[in-house]
């Protein structure tokens, strides 16, 4: 009976997959409309470097670094390893693949994001007062910060 209802959950996530990752790739699109070309490159070049801006950012979260301080560095840590971009989006292809994966691999959806039109974007992060923004969401950004920094 296990075995029927697992090859069942099987079949049924192996239908739906096309569709979710249908719905992942239009959602980029929103955000492409949104934030622009390149917002959207930063924003998956941070997704595709996750291991390394986490480190960086627990370490100065330990030290109770300020939340611009944390964003220049983990700034810094992209463009440090800019020249391994292109390493990780096609290891990224290779590992992420799969047919039950929630998410289509970054490496995928930078693809599909450097093949579509440049977007300037409707939001400019110069238009948005930033210090507002960080002054709001501070008390998330401790919470948040104290569960990273207690993660082994």
């Amino acid at each position: 009976l296990q075995w029927v209802c697992a090859s069942a959950h099987r079949t049924l996530r192996g239908l739906t997959a096309e569709s979710r990752h249908r719905a992942e790739y239009y959602a980029d699109a929103l955000a492409l409309d949104v934030a622009g070309s390149a917002g959207m490159l930063e924003y998956c070049h941070t997704l595709l470097l996750h291991e390394a801006v986490f480190t960086t950012t627990r370490r100065w979260l330990r030290i109770g670094a300020d939340v611009g301080m944390i964003h220049l560095e983990a700034t810094d840590v992209i463009q440090r390893h800019d020249i391994d971009l292109r390493q990780q989006e096609q290891r990224s292809i290779r590992t992420d693949s799969s047919l039950f994966a929630a998410h289509p691999p970054i490496g995928w959806r930078l693809r599909m994001l450097r093949s579509w039109p440049r977007a300037v974007g409707r939001l400019s992060p110069h238009a948005l007062d930033l210090d507002a923004v960080d002054a709001q969401l501070g008390p998330e950004y401790r919470r948040v910060g104290r569960a990273l920094t207690h993660v082994p």
